[in-house]
């Protein structure tokens, strides 16, 4: 992101993980993007996706077996030791 945005006094900061899509050589290609709001009506939308397919785990066009990229629908889960990180 370009810039942060620090919520007012009392105020929160909303973080969104939404999904992206992007139209690319005749086929949808899906990613995970990220925004944040602390009015819910003006979002500071982060450029690129946030996240994208690894083509270790996930089909790719090139693979021939599937039309589309899908990788959507992010989760966050709460980790039970406290700790941030990424899985």
């Amino acid at each position: 992101m370009d810039r942060v945005r620090r919520a007012a006094p009392g105020r929160a900061v909303v973080h969104v993980l939404h999904g992206a899509s992007l139209n690319e050589v005749g086929a949808n290609v899906q990613s995970i993007g990220y925004a944040v709001s602390t009015d819910l009506m003006t979002w500071d939308k982060a450029p690129g996706p946030a996240l994208s397919a690894d083509p270790r785990w996930y089909e790719t066009i090139a693979d021939g077996n599937w039309h589309d990229k899908a990788f959507r629908d992010p989760w966050v889960l709460e980790d039970p030791d406290g700790e941030a990180g990424t899985c």
